[in-house]
């Protein structure tokens, strides 16, 4: 063999191994895009269905401020950014409200938010900041037989699939709950009524 047909050798068998390098460099883009997307549709699989063994349900719609009265004798408070509907509860159906308004709480001002079912004031919410909107996240604390659940203990199993954490991760400040509680975004509607559905449903088996 001589010099230029060794030339022409090597270069063939450089062209060869470029194209093996190539081929198998393509199989391995679409083994890691195959399992990507396999991942992402386990995550999907995995994530709870709001139509669960409870048959909860929500339907509900933007509504007229309103002002909620308060124990108090003079303690009224504006509601805006208003939501009213129906929920479906473990057979059950009932009629929930929900409104935001600004309130000081663990030394500060803090959003707050009032989940009504039929009627009565099942739970709030509370914020980190004073701002009204958006997808900034809130906490209410989750009580078991009138009393808050110690933070890192089990909750109930009917807060099963839902968010949770410590009510010190949101509101934190003077005299803010230890315990546990549920965390959602501002805008989480079906997750703040199914709380204050549970707060509500429970405290009337205990009652």
């Amino acid at each position: 063999m001589n010099i230029e047909q060794k030339q022409i050798f090597e270069v063939r068998v450089n062209e060869d191994a470029i194209h093996k390098l190539a081929g198998a460099f393509v199989g391995f883009l679409g083994s890691l895009r195959i399992e990507t997307q396999r991942t992402t549709v386990d995550s999907i699989q995995n994530q709870p269905n709001e139509d669960s063994s409870d048959g909860y349900s929500l339907e509900i719609k933007s509504a007229p401020n309103y002002t909620q009265k308060w124990p108090g004798p003079n303690d009224y408070e504006p509601l805006t950014n208003v939501q009213e509907g129906t929920a479906r509860y473990n057979g059950h159906s009932f009629t929930v409200k929900l409104g935001f308004a600004i309130r000081n709480a663990a030394g500060k001002e803090r959003v707050r938010i009032v989940i009504l079912v039929n009627g009565y004031p099942a739970a709030e919410f509370a914020g980190a900041d004073a701002v009204i909107g958006g997808t900034s996240l809130v906490a209410s604390v989750i009580k078991v037989n009138g009393k808050h659940v110690p933070a890192k203990s089990e909750v109930p199993p009917t807060y099963a699939g839902m968010p949770i954490g410590s009510y010190r991760e949101i509101v934190d400040g003077p005299n803010a709950s230890y315990g546990m509680a549920v965390i959602c975004a501002q805008n989480d509607y079906p997750t703040m009524v199914k709380h204050a559905l549970i707060r509500y449903t429970t405290s009337k088996t205990q009652a």
